[in-house]
């Protein structure tokens, strides 16, 4: 589906892969439950740090984690954390395209973030396939999963801004080597995180 620049981040394409199953991992014994968010600060890009948990896909020129912030359940903005993986290819003339990729259950602790943990098989081939494309991948690992809060698991409106205020954030930073299209594609939990950034993306200023 196409996108108009002119719509830019505020429309895309919602595309899902759902699993048939879901499960919780061990991963979910160290789940930071203290709250005292500032409502005073904003949303957006805070900073980045290189990737540093495991291998980075073989397409990838480079892996950074990037912090922003986000709107919490609670009403709180809160940091939260994404991956954001580059390609090797060279940047089209009018600048890259962007995948979000919205990813499945790993559980609920903060080591269970995708952005603390290696990268599994499924998405370092998923992965590869879209950088040898030349799209930038960001890949938030949801509220409260790596950051301060309870990672309110399968709840459709967090999982949804997780990925659009990672995507607004990026944006902030580098949109001027942005093409302006993006689209959302996910698994097992990520195909209904998806489905929530098809129906949020448009409320989200």
């Amino acid at each position: 589906m196409k996108i108009s620049k002119k719509q830019g981040f505020k429309a895309f394409a919602g595309m899902t892969m759902l699993a048939t199953a879901i499960s919780m991992t061990a991963c979910n014994d160290d789940d930071n439950k203290s709250s005292g968010g500032q409502s005073q600060e904003e949303s957006g890009y805070v900073s980045e740090t290189s990737y540093s948990a495991g291998a980075i896909p073989e397409e990838a020129s480079k892996v950074d984690v990037m912090s922003y912030n986000m709107p919490y359940r609670n009403g709180e903005i809160h940091p939260s954390s994404a991956m954001v993986i580059y390609p090797k290819t060279e940047k089209p003339s009018d600048g890259w395209r962007v995948v979000v990729w919205t990813h499945g259950t790993t559980g609920v602790g903060d080591r269970c973030a995708p952005s603390k943990m290696a990268m599994n098989e499924n998405f370092l081939v998923t992965a590869n396939n879209l950088l040898e494309r030349g799209y930038v991948i960001v890949a938030p690992d949801y509220e409260g999963l790596g950051n301060q809060g309870i990672h309110p698991y399968l709840n459709l409106e967090s999982e949804a801004n997780s990925a659009i205020y990672a995507v607004n954030a990026f944006k902030e930073k580098y949109g001027a080597d942005l093409q302006g299209d993006w689209m959302s594609i996910g698994q097992s939990q990520g195909g209904h995180a998806s489905l929530g950034v098809a129906q949020f993306a448009n409320l989200v200023g």
